[in-house]
């Protein structure tokens, strides 16, 4: 398995291939994050079970995401069929077992984090993340709003590494074969390898989008747009194009 080392003006490559591949089937990309949020939903009335369910579909989601890319990317039609096919490799129906274990895996490390951050609000957060707890009353204290908002701030910090560390597993798990922990090894490598073309296209996705929230805030301070349904709009679209970017790293980061 070879990881490329690329310059850090790749990362604009990156963001111009993610965004080429997402308007070639823009539909196809919603409707699989639009049925992620739906299965989603349909477990939020249960406590901890939603959260765990949420973690554990990821994987799999991921490699939806993936497939469907890989097909854009070759003009293939994205259909029902390739979908249906995606959990073979060479021929042969690939183990699920893998991608299981990595959103065990995450949601495990995402329950240590929330843990850990119980050392700044008194376990709050965590209380409100896994129990679903009503946020209202810790936002009404003045002095728990501090800590919940400081527990916040470090979950929100400790995202990133995590996304770095199965952004790529999920592929690598049912498409190569690749045990789960080599598979969360190697996606970190290739960050670690490649940091500086990471930086470029997360300062691009971050300008894209603040720039997008500023022209929808101008627009409503006009009249001319309703802001929380073109918000919402916009950030669903984010959130899908954003998915379709793993597979343009993905592509052009190695020979994996």
């Amino acid at each position: 398995m070879y990881l490329n080392k690329v310059s850090a003006s790749t990362g604009a490559l990156w963001f111009r291939r993610g965004i080429t591949l997402f308007f070639k089937s823009p539909l196809v990309f919603l409707a699989l994050n639009l049925a992620y949020l739906l299965i989603t939903m349909a477990t939020a009335l249960i406590p901890v079970v939603h959260v765990f369910a949420s973690f554990l579909i990821l994987p799999f989601f991921s490699v939806l995401f993936m497939t469907a890319s890989r097909a854009a990317c070759s003009g293939q039609p994205v259909s029902l069929h390739l979908l249906g096919a995606i959990f073979q490799s060479n021929g042969r129906r690939a183990p699920l077992y893998p991608l299981a274990m990595l959103g065990l895996c995450n949601f495990a490390v995402n329950v240590l984090v929330l843990i850990t951050s119980a050392l700044l609000d008194g376990g709050k957060l965590m209380q409100i993340a896994l129990l679903g707890q009503s946020p209202e009353m810790a936002l009404s204290d003045g002095a728990l709003s501090a800590r919940v908002s400081a527990a916040l701030l470090f979950v929100m910090a400790s995202y990133m590494p995590l996304t770095i560390l199965f952004w790529f597993a999920p592929a690598l798990s049912i498409w190569h074969r690749t045990p789960a922990p080599k598979a969360l090894f190697f996606s970190w490598m290739a960050f670690w390898r490649n940091w500086s073309a990471f930086i470029v296209l997360l300062i691009l996705w971050t300008g894209t989008t603040a720039l997008i929230l500023l022209t929808l805030t101008v627009a409503s301070g006009h009249g001319t747009a309703h802001p929380a349904l073109l918000g919402r709009v916009v950030l669903y679209f984010l959130i899908s194009g954003s998915d379709v970017l793993v597979f343009a790293v993905y592509e052009l980061c190695g020979e994996f």
